[in-house]
This record gives C-alpha cells, sequence and structure tokens, in this order.
C-alpha cells in the first residue's frame, strides 16, 4: 500500500458510505484512479467488506466487557478440540461481539455487549461458565472505550 491506498482506505474508515466521487473530492484523487485503487485493494484483500459503526448504547446495549475465558488442558486433551474451535464457538453467541485466541495465562479473551449487568452476569453463569471445559473466566467491564479506526498516516 502506498500513501494514495492509505488515503482513500482512512477516507473509507471515516465514512463507507461516501461515493467514490466524494472520496475523490475528500482525497484530492483523481476519480478515476480511486475507482481503480478501489477494486485493486478489494481484489488484494485489503477491503474485505464494508461495514457500520453502530452506537451501542442506542441500541440499548450499556455494558461492554472483556472476559478472560480459561480452558482446561484436559479438556482439549480428551475432545481435540482446539481454542480457534471454541473461539468459533463463542462468535455464535449473540453477546459476543468479538473472540480472541490468546497465548498467556488465558486461552481465549471476548468482547460482550450486554444491556446491563444482571444479562451480563447470567451469560455468564448461565452459558461461560456451564461450558465444558471452561475451567475459569476473569470479567472486567469497560469504563470508557476509545476506538481507533484508521490505519497509519500517510507520509506528509
Amino acid at each position: 500500500m502506498d500513501d494514495t491506498d492509505r488515503k482513500i482506505v482512512k477516507a473509507l474508515q471515516e465514512d463507507s458510505s461516501g461515493s467514490m466521487r466524494q472520496i475523490s473530492r475528500i482525497t484530492g484523487v483523481a476519480l478515476t484512479t480511486v475507482h481503480s485503487r478501489l477494486r485493486a485493494l478489494k481484489e488484494k484483500g485489503v477491503i474485505r467488506r464494508y461495514t457500520l459503526d453502530i452506537d451501542h448504547d442506542k441500541l440499548g446495549y450499556h455494558v461492554l466487557a472483556i472476559v478472560n475465558v480459561t480452558i482446561g488442558y484436559d479438556f482439549v486433551r480428551k475432545t481435540g478440540t482446539t481454542q480457534n474451535e471454541l473461539v468459533q464457538l463463542f462468535m455464535q453467541e449473540d453477546e459476543v461481539e468479538e473472540a480472541f485466541s490468546v497465548t498467556g495465562e488465558t486461552d481465549i479473551i471476548l468482547k460482550v455487549r450486554a444491556r446491563g449487568i444482571d444479562d451480563l452476569n447470567n451469560y455468564l453463569i448461565g452459558q461461560v461458565r456451564k461450558l465444558p471445559g471452561v475451567t475459569k473466566t476473569v470479567t472486567q467491564v469497560v469504563l470508557y472505550e476509545g476506538r481507533k479506526q484508521s490505519i497509519n498516516k500517510p507520509s506528509a
């Protein structure tokens, strides 16, 4: 990716609903160049999809939590289930926004949205902790979510 690609991607990250003409105007890149660069970025898999930035609070999901899940080694050994397969299982849950297989003291990290603390508690106790193989969970409720949605800034 060069600086022109980065400018185009940054404009899309700011507002993916913008037309090619708007992207051209914002970036100062010719319309035909924007069109060909976007096509190339899609073909290369740099741009996988266009998505929405949702205000979860306005939808009634007021709690965001990070859940660290520890899986027992015996479970993994007996079943042959991988951490990545468990991540995919968690991703099927409505409450889970993102899930990661990680190294360290925990095996899986979940980003969970809930309407309130009671709903979060019910999800953790009623679903996560009942899953075979889960030996421990540690949950942190997010107080503030700072988000960065841009790639490295183009050089001047």
